[in-house]
């Protein structure tokens, strides 16, 4: 039993999507992926630091709450350059709201 789809829109092994979209996998079109810290990032939490260290609380729908960012040293960011964040980089919420995604802008 096939469900009829609305005009302009296709069945994929991913659900309906746009006709002229493609779906492709996540590694084939994004050069790295990292699931950030898996310890406790307090443990890096500085009040004299001043680069920010996002967790899920800090991003939303297309933006990220950078007054609330909580902020570790440049030592600290140095030692742990596989979480390094890039201009352009998407950040994805895994849990509490798993996949409030946005992107990280250039300055």
């Amino acid at each position: 039993m096939s469900v009829a789809l609305r005009a302009g829109y296709k069945q994929t092994e991913v659900g309906v999507i746009p006709e002229d979209w493609e779906a492709k996998r996540l590694k084939s079109i994004s050069p790295r992926q990292s699931v950030g810290l898996v310890i406790n990032p307090s443990t890096y939490f500085d009040k004299s630091g001043t680069v920010p260290m996002l967790v899920g609380s800090n991003v939303g729908e297309n933006a990220i709450d950078w007054e609330s960012a909580k902020r570790i040293t440049t030592a600290s960011n140095q030692s742990l350059p596989a979480s390094r964040l890039y201009s352009d980089d998407l950040v994805m919420v895994r849990v509490g709201e798993p996949g409030i995604t946005a992107v990280i802008p250039p300055e």
